[in-house]
């Protein structure tokens, strides 16, 4: 297997936040409470995000639904990180859950009114494996091919246009137990 390496992360967590001065302080503080998720196709700021959420023993319901027990996290969709987190510090929204990723990308200005409350466990970014039934020496190839690509200019240009990935590496044995 591979690993697609984006900028110096191979891995990362969802990032449940609140606002700095904020009351709630964990997961559990989230009960009949709005949660602002990314969009439906989100790995970090809703699958996870919701996962972790089931995991801890809380009710999800959507925002629209009028019948949800009164202790359920509400979530809606906000889309980009930063609407996200505008819709927490704008009090339109409890919390927010993004990426770590999207964490340090957001403006320090916008940070600094925000504050971490839960991180899930870490996940490999991307991951790039090959079907037992698939030709040894092909599959040895691909694998060469997208270990060499950040060796080239032209490399580098596909890579970054691919979901901003800066290089493919080996799956080392200890990384394999967040699989």
């Amino acid at each position: 297997s591979v690993l697609a390496v984006r900028g110096a992360a191979r891995e990362y967590s969802a990032i449940f936040f609140v606002r700095r001065q904020s009351s709630l302080h964990d997961l559990s503080d989230l009960r009949g409470k709005t949660v602002a998720f990314g969009t439906p196709s989100s790995t970090a700021a809703y699958a996870m995000a919701k996962a972790e959420l089931k995991k801890n023993k809380l009710s999800l319901s959507e925002s629209t639904d009028w019948f949800a027990p009164m202790d359920a996290v509400r979530y809606e969709f906000a889309g980009e990180p930063i609407n996200q987190a505008y819709r927490v510090i704008r009090e339109r929204a409890d919390a927010g859950v993004f990426s770590s990723s999207d964490w340090e990308q957001l403006p320090r200005k916008e940070r600094s009114l925000l504050r971490i409350i839960h991180r899930t466990a870490p996940v490999i970014n991307l991951l790039g494996s090959f079907h037992p039934s698939f030709p040894r020496d092909l599959r040895e190839a691909v694998k060469k091919s997208l270990l060499d690509m950040s060796g080239s200019r032209k490399g580098q240009a596909a890579l970054a246009a691919a979901l901003h990935i800066t290089k493919f590496e080996l799956l080392k044995r200890e990384a394999q137990h967040s699989l």
